[in-house]
């Protein structure tokens, strides 16, 4: 029994020699997993199967296990190369059938991710299997459904018309509006112009050149929408509106030959077809006269004229003002009632907010409305032309040249003087001390006594408000007509003309030029682009729609494309462009490829485009210790494996792929020659039993010969 044990030490110990030795020779080996030899005790059932302290009978293989661990990833140059950075395992084919897409037959597993192409550029690995995948639609989506080999399309990628494109620059506003007729062959015709490539359906490249030629300035009608005033009063907060396509006003800022503002505008869906913007958030103070600061809810600002007004009721002027003026209103009694003196000889009546101590004095419209001294400014602020004056107790005896004064702050040479006891046309011609002497004599009976009133000869044009707001405001736009040729040849315009905002160039061969249409800015920026959602998008896009023949009678075609200008600025700065790009490209050649970190197999051509031609499949085994070692880095899969997971890199439990790298085998050299010399010494006590139980057999076959 003892040699039997021995034998079947001997034979474990030998087979677990052969499993790290080949642990050992496959430590370079691309995906290797090293293998694991488990021993297993064993007991015979025949011998006394119910004693529990019975004597095993040796020593058996359970299994090789492999390790799952992660090999090292190292890089390499061929782009094909792939590594697994996790769970999972590359799908390959032996053989595929003869459908169009290549079903794959004869499946086969492996971590070894060296892959090339071969005579017929499918992706293979160095046994010759094929790489499986899921397939890629025209456009670049991966199907789902259909599993097949991957294939390095190298054919050409097809040139593709242009649709779509986006030409936006900063144009430069202080130029002059262009009297002369638009010529693109006479760059004294137009203000800029820039260009384009685009392509037809062939993916045959032409040349769009764009002009903008500066027109007349349009005043643009910004409306109150809801609005509520300050404390200042000169300060209103709320939202204002106004339309892209205005045509009420024309160059002269009234309806006199009306013209259309802009042409370009676009709504949004959800502006529902409306051409009125909406600015929200937006404030608006009065800075004088009628001219308001307009600050949009990104922070920036415009500058408006108040234009049209309701009926005014009153105007207020601080008393702060006439004071560092010099004016000093006369009250009358002891009420809210004061006087002022203004040119022409008039008085000027007031109302105070406090009979001793006012702050602000209203002016009824009626008392400044009717007289011819006042200029009145669109019924809201203007000024009013006040007389300097001082008021101070005075005496002096019956027909004095001299009076003596209280004070004579506010007193000047060459101020009249009146009051009780003053003398007519009584000017002040020297002052000293609190004494002031008069020019002309006091020639009547009454002394000087009481309030005497100084005045003024010049006058002061002192600001007095409005409590009325405007109902329309007026901003200045900097507007610009827009034409194109493609090839050189005019693009078919607008014939609605001028005043509808599509301004005539000459007449060329192919008839009269006609422009696309008009955009309008102001504080340089597109009127499109200033109203904004939550998001900061525009409300509004401004687009050209550009359809002209091509080719001429060799090749002809058709281009048809709309054309995004929304972010257009026109700043008073050199011109610029911001954005020049459009989705048509030309014929292109394939120049490089890779794998992206999911898998997908992507085409790099020479126009910078690129193409997904398809992704990589991984599998994913419960038991993977229950997978068959085929050779050649390969597995299949059994009844102890089961059957596989199947999906794509970085998704639920697979790994993410390296492209341009490859796993190194797991094995550790150091701990496997360890394993070997204790493999080494186990072989060697094993034999020493066989030696023993041999010897022990021989003597008892001697005794019993």
């Amino acid at each position: 029994m003892a040699s039997t044990i021995g034998l079947s030490a001997l034979r474990a110990a030998s087979e677990a020699i052969d499993a790290t030795s080949n642990n050992i020779a496959n430590a370079q080996t691309i995906g290797y997993k090293a293998g694991q030899y488990v021993f297993q005790d064993e007991f015979f059932k025949a011998t006394d199967p119910q004693n529990p302290s019975r004597t095993g009978m040796g020593v058996t293989a359970s299994h090789i296990r492999r390790s799952q661990t992660n090999g090292t990833i190292i890089a390499t140059s061929n782009p094909l190369d792939l590594a697994i950075g996790g769970m999972g395992m590359f799908t390959t084919a032996k053989t595929i059938d003869s459908t169009a897409t290549g079903n794959p037959t004869q499946i086969q597993y492996t971590r070894n991710g060296q892959f090339g192409v071969d005579s017929s550029s499918r992706i293979v690995n160095e046994n010759g299997n094929y790489l499986i995948g899921r397939p890629a639609n025209p456009d670049g989506s991966i199907r789902e459904d259909v599993k097949s080999i991957l294939t390095l399309d190298q054919s050409p990628l097809p040139g593709s018309q242009t649709t779509a494109t986006k030409l936006e620059l900063n144009l430069d506003t202080p130029t002059d509006p262009k009297s002369s007729t638009f010529d693109p062959d006479n760059s004294a015709t137009y203000s800029q112009s820039t260009s384009q490539t685009v392509y037809d359906s062939t993916g045959q490249a032409h040349t769009l050149s764009m002009f903008y030629v500066k027109d007349d300035s349009i005043p643009l009608i910004i409306t109150p929408g809801t609005q509520a005033v300050s404390g200042d009063s000169k300060t209103l907060t709320g939202t204002y509106n106004f339309n892209t396509q205005q045509s009420t006003l024309g160059a002269d800022g009234t309806a006199t030959l009306p013209i259309t503002i802009a042409t370009t505008s676009s709504p949004n869906t959800a502006q529902g077809g409306t051409s009125v913007q909406t600015l929200s958030n937006t404030t608006i103070k009065l800075i004088s006269g009628t001219t308001y600061n307009m600050t949009l809810s990104d922070g920036s600002t415009l500058t408006a004229v108040g234009k049209t007004f309701d009926t005014l009721a009153n105007y207020t002027i601080p008393a702060a003002v006439l004071t560092a003026n010099g004016v000093t209103p006369t009250q009358t009694g002891s009420t809210t009632t004061f006087t002022v003196p203004v040119a022409g000889g008039l008085t000027l009546t007031m109302t105070a907010d406090s009979a001793t101590t006012p702050t602000l004095f209203t002016i009824a419209s009626s008392n400044v409305t009717g007289a011819s001294a006042f200029s009145v400014a669109n019924g809201q602020n203007f000024t009013i032309p006040m007389l300097k004056n001082a008021i101070t107790t005075a005496t002096g005896s019956t027909n004095a040249s001299t009076i003596t004064v209280a004070s004579t702050a506010g007193i000047a040479v060459g101020m009249t003087v009146t009051g009780t006891g003053i003398g007519t046309s009584a000017v002040v011609s020297s002052i000293a001390g609190n004494v002031v002497t008069l020019s002309v004599a006091n020639s009547n009976s009454t002394a000087v006594s009481g309030n005497i009133t100084f005045k003024a000869t010049s006058t002061s044009l002192l600001p007095v408000t409005g409590d009325n707001e405007p109902l329309t405001y007026h901003i200045p736009t900097s507007r610009f007509a827009v034409f194109a040729t493609l090839d050189g040849l005019p693009v078919p315009g607008n014939s609605s003309g001028a005043a509808a905002g599509f301004p005539t160039g000459i007449t060329a061969s192919t008839g009269q030029i006609k422009s696309l249409g008009t955009m309008a800015f102001i504080g340089g920026r597109n009127i499109d682009s200033i109203a904004r959602d939550d998001y900061d998008q525009p409300q509004f896009k401004s687009y050209f729609d550009i359809t002209a023949a091509v080719g001429g009678t060799t090749n002809p075609n058709t281009l048809s494309f709309q054309m995004d200008s929304t972010n257009m600025t026109a700043y008073s700065s050199v011109g610029q462009t911001y954005s020049n790009s459009q989705d048509g490209a030309p014929l292109s050649q394939l120049s490089s490829y890779s794998f992206d970190s999911n898998g997908k197999l992507i085409a790099q051509y020479a126009n910078g485009q690129s193409k997904v031609q398809g992704q990589v499949l991984l599998s994913y085994f419960g038991n993977d210790s229950g997978l068959i070692p085929i050779g050649g880095n390969s597995f299949e899969e059994s009844a102890d494996s089961g059957t596989p997971t199947q999906g794509v890199a970085g998704s639920g439990l697979f790994g993410e792929l390296k492209s341009q790298s490859l796993e190194q085998s797991n094995v550790d050299l150091t701990s496997q020659l360890v394993t070997l010399m204790s493999l080494q010494r186990q072989y060697s006590a094993a034999s020493q039993v066989v030696k023993v139980a041999s010897a022990l057999q021989d003597d008892v076959l001697q005794r019993l010969s």
